[in-house]
């Protein structure tokens, strides 16, 4: 007997499970014209009412009326300050158009550089409060594979540490498991990556390498690390718009990615063009980064336990999970 939790769909929650792109669109010339354009229109106009209000001041148009000519200056004020914060606005979004026009994207080498002599820690942290194993599973493995040398994944969990509910409990333990089984699930391709590292190395101290053979072991490595993503995410469930995500975006981008750089390999190792042995290190050791994360669970401090159940309340609500009977 098995039991299926269902939780109902948020409103307002996002359909569409494409991500959002690494890089954004080259807006182009025209927008960025129109951007300082309307900067300069917007401090126009601001001045022209300034003009008009000043000159109907003068004109005595309000008379000597004190209390209208104090209500004028307030309202000019206001005007003003509220005309600030739209250049304030309009300035930073000229910026961000023009950065957008220039930007270009470091190249994987000189990133793959900076990681060899460089590897500061990264800690993700993933709190969790009632939540179903299965989302937080998602948010373990998603943060898993997030390519980072030095890489740890800390699941805080909120929940009571004893509760006396039955239903609780096994979901609060399905909950502690996780951590483990995302480690054991990436085990099988990091084992795979380090062999294929560790014969590299070999290679290397023997004194003789060919760098095509050890380009075509790239090409081996990556292709057999992109089949195992595709497997897995295969197997994964797709029920809803967050299984899709995880599937397509997440592990799917990930093994296309994997895979182009296997055919990129490829074609490297069969030209007759001369292979820097020191980009073949560093491919390797970038496939076991792919892999390598310190999944590890903690209990939240007390701060951020209250802070965590407070949010819960808000986005959660009256909302309460669907639970299915049991199969016979």
């Amino acid at each position: 007997m098995g039991t299926t939790v269902r939780t109902r769909p948020q409103l307002g929650t996002e359909k569409d499970p494409t991500p959002l792109p690494p890089l954004h669109a080259r807006p182009g010339t025209g927008a960025l014209v129109r951007a300082r354009l309307s900067i300069w229109v917007t401090m126009a106009l601001w001045a022209l009412y300034v003009f008009t209000a000043a000159l109907t001041v003068l004109r005595g148009d309000n008379g000597a009326d004190v209390a209208d000519l104090l209500s004028t200056l307030t309202y000019v004020s206001v005007i003003t300050l509220l005309t600030f914060s739209s250049i304030m606005y309009l300035l930073a979004r000229s910026g961000a158009i023009s950065r957008f026009n220039t930007h270009t994207r470091v190249p994987r080498r000189s990133i793959d550089d900076h990681f060899a002599h460089r590897q500061p820690p990264l800690t993700v942290l993933v709190p969790s409060y009632a939540e179903e194993p299965n989302l937080v599973r998602q948010a373990l493995l998603s943060a898993a594979l997030q390519e980072y040398p030095r890489l740890e994944v800390v699941l805080l969990i909120d929940d009571a540490p004893d509760p006396a509910d039955s239903a609780t409990h096994e979901r609060l333990e399905l909950t502690r498991a996780l951590p483990d089984e995302i480690a054991a699930l990436l085990a099988e391709p990091l084992d795979q990556a380090r062999t294929a590292m560790a014969a590299h190395d070999a290679a290397l101290r023997d004194g003789w390498c060919d760098a095509h053979a050890e380009m075509a072991r790239v090409a081996e490595a990556y292709h057999a690390a992109a089949t195992w993503l595709r497997l897995t995410a295969e197997e994964e469930p797709n029920d809803d718009n967050v299984d899709a995500f995880l599937r397509e975006a997440v592990i799917g981008a990930l093994a296309r990615q994997l895979q182009h750089t296997a055919d990129a390999a490829v074609d490297a190792a069969a030209s007759a063009e001369e292979i820097d042995l020191r980009r073949v290190s560093q491919l390797l050791q970038r496939l076991v980064w792919v892999f390598t994360a310190d999944i590890r669970r903690r209990r939240a401090p007390g701060r951020l336990r209250a802070a965590t159940a407070e949010q819960a309340l808000r986005v959660h609500g009256h909302r309460r999970p669907q639970r299915a009977r049991a199969a016979p």
